[in-house]
């Protein structure tokens, strides 16, 4: 009886969004944080090319639909798979980004962004640690800064930050436009409350900042993007430049 319903019902479907799933977006070039490893185990070690390229899109994207934002972050728990090599369809970028996630725009002193990049340098992961989801937050290229570990996680912290080539600390009340997904943080809860239990750290909340619903779907963009950069390619984004360093 399942077989039949499948074939009555589910394969109909399924035939119908096929040629949506096979649409052409370009080619993904093949990069060590493209992979199924570095996605499942490096998006929160430090820099990742991928993640560039996707907080770098959203920034472009925004601007395009009119919103004036300084810089985009992303929570890398919104990437679900690695992004194979070759030729790109719509299927092998949905399995990438399957989520309805929204682009939101939040408002952020600087001061609240220096206490934003602090809690996300001690979600980094350390050397001596397996990876687990902690939240770590990857920027646009307009916002550099190293992540100095220190000798405990709670002793991690950002330091030389510049947005936009301007020093942070030295306009702590400027108030800055940050595009970012409507999940960010969601999924690191759990890990925050045993965290804060066990090392008695206060943690910076994004979902408190001011904010704002787009209504762009954050892979409707992502996907015009790679169309007009000819894929997941190094010209679109898609490669380190140093925008963030961790350093002991």
């Amino acid at each position: 009886m399942d077989d039949a319903f499948n074939a009555a019902h589910v394969q109909p479907l399924l035939d119908a969004v096929a040629p949506i799933f096979n649409e052409p977006l370009g080619t993904a070039i093949e990069h060590d944080d493209l992979s199924i490893d570095a996605v499942r185990n490096d998006f929160a070690a430090g820099e990742s090319a991928l993640c560039n390229f996707i907080a770098d899109a959203l920034v472009e994207r925004t601007r395009l639909a009119g919103y004036p934002v300084d810089f985009a972050a992303i929570d890398a728990s919104c990437i679900a798979a690695n992004v194979p090599a070759g030729p790109l369809t719509f299927g092998d970028w949905f399995d990438v980004m399957p989520f309805a996630d929204t682009i939101r725009l939040c408002r952020i002193t600087g001061a609240e962004l220096a206490l934003l990049l602090d809690d996300n340098a001690r979600r980094a992961d350390r050397p001596d640690e397996a990876h687990t989801e902690r939240g770590f937050l990857h920027f646009s290229r307009g916002l550099r800064y190293r992540i100095r570990l220190g000798a405990t996680r709670a002793a991690a912290a950002a330091v030389d930050v510049t947005v936009n080539e301007a020093p942070l600390d030295e306009a702590p009340g400027r108030e800055y436009t940050v595009a970012c997904t409507s999940f960010m943080h969601m999924l690191a809860g759990t890990w925050q409350k045993q965290a804060s239990d066990r090392w008695h750290m206060q943690w910076f909340d994004p979902q408190t900042l001011p904010k704002e619903d787009t209504r762009l779907f954050l892979r409707d963009e992502l996907v015009a993007y790679i169309r007009t950069h000819g894929g997941v390619t190094a010209e679109g984004g898609c490669r380190r430049d140093g925008r963030v360093v961790v350093v002991r």
